[in-house]
């Protein structure tokens, strides 16, 4: 059983260790199945999904604006980037995912405890799904068309300081190349600082490390042709970019402050209008657990009294509609699961204030199916001879 299950938990007890031996996990008593479940499993799942997206979602943006460029070089298939500077692309992006991956808390475990309906995270599919990735790549599509372009704007119309002149006398392919380069870094760098829920020391010097090492990085590339020219893995071509890039205000003013700001003011609109028109559990868990919603007091806050798992504007729920001819809504009925999930979201000691109960009585008279059930006609007709032989008696 436990080798067919998708993830087997094995009990070590007086039974012996062979359910633990077979078992992706151990533990020593049920009472650990709960922050199990709800605390470490839960937030490993949404670790996980979030470092997936985030990995897709960078690469996206890195593919579309070469595609951008060979729009600009009639196709012809000239190089955007240095090979090396392009192969440590995703290197110069590792540390904060790697952060994510160990420390990341989006919501504390006395919150889930409180109200275990946030594990339907992991149990519904939430944070990675298809609906999911395809909004990260429209996102990511959005944003690699403000990068490509806001920085090939900015150079055009940058005169004698900017990639072109009428002459052709001030720069070449591989600057406007590296500005390019150097402002999708840092615009994903704002996009992994965005995504993380909890600071420490370890995630801030992960993020200052990110930021500086591909500045490092470029740097000994365009010096490193006179050290290493007679290796032969060095662009002679790249010899010396960095430097005329780095002495050019344009450059800075590109890379570090206009294509991050309108990147990161891109992204953080679409997560305001999703936080505001299509929240789900999680994100209300998240408002709870940071003091925005009392969820011991419903009568301040009655429109969001019962939360459901997602939005209903929202394009998961279209799908099902459209491929299966249904739509995961709200119950029309009040059920066994939608009252203790309302017995979830307000708290067990306000529930029982407002007479919601999770196990409601049935309707069924068991009274009377006792009176005639058989047995109890039996039982009545053993009580009457009784009763007969005591009068005798």
């Amino acid at each position: 059983m436990i080798q067919e299950a998708q993830i087997g938990v094995g009990i070590s007890g007086r039974e012996g260790r062979q359910a633990v031996n077979n078992a992706d996990f151990a533990i020593a008593q049920f009472r650990f199945l709960r922050p199990l479940l709800l605390k470490h499993g839960r937030r490993n799942y949404r670790r996980l999904a979030k470092v997936i997206i985030y990995s897709f979602f960078k690469n996206i943006v890195l593919t579309f604006a070469l595609f951008y460029f060979q729009s600009d070089c009639a196709w012809s298939g000239t190089s955007f980037y240095e090979t090396w500077v392009y192969s440590g692309y995703n290197f110069f992006l590792g540390l904060l995912p790697l952060a994510w991956g160990m420390f990341d808390v989006d919501t504390s475990s006395e919150t889930v405890a409180k109200y275990p309906r946030l594990y339907a995270a992991g149990l519904h599919r939430m944070d990675l799904n298809v609906t999911n990735m395809a909004y990260a790549t429209l996102e990511a599509i959005g944003c690699s068309l403000i990068i490509y372009f806001l920085t090939r704007v900015v150079y055009d119309k940058g005169g004698n300081d900017g990639a072109w002149s009428p002459h052709g006398e001030v720069a070449d392919v591989w600057v406007f190349g590296l500005a390019v380069f150097i402002g999708m870094v840092n615009a994903m760098n704002v996009r992994a600082c965005v995504l993380v829920e909890n600071w420490n020391k370890i995630t801030v010097v992960f993020a200052v490390l990110q930021v500086l090492m591909p500045y490092t990085f470029v740097l000994f590339m365009s010096q490193g042709y006179n050290v290493f020219a007679s290796d032969g893995f060095l662009d002679y071509d790249f010899y010396g970019v960095a430097y005329f890039s780095f002495a050019q205000f344009i450059f800075w003013l590109v890379t570090l402050f206009l294509v991050p700001a309108v990147v990161a003011a891109f992204q953080l609109l679409v997560i305001a209008l999703h936080l505001e028109f299509f929240p789900n559990v999680n994100d209300i868990g998240k408002e709870i657990d940071h003091g925005y919603l009392d969820g011991e007091q419903p009568h301040h806050h009655t429109h969001r009294a019962f939360v459901p798992l997602r939005s209903r504007f929202n394009l998961h729920d279209f799908v099902n509609r459209v491929f299966f001819g249904h739509a995961a809504g709200p119950p029309a009925e009040v059920t066994r699961d939608s009252l203790r999930s309302i017995s979830d979201t307000l708290g067990r000691e306000q529930s029982m204030k407002l007479g919601l109960v999770d196990e409601p009585a049935s309707s069924y008279n068991y009274d009377v199916a006792s009176r005639s059930s058989f047995f109890s006609q039996a039982d009545a007709g053993e009580e009457e001879k009784a009763a007969a032989g005591a009068d005798v008696i």
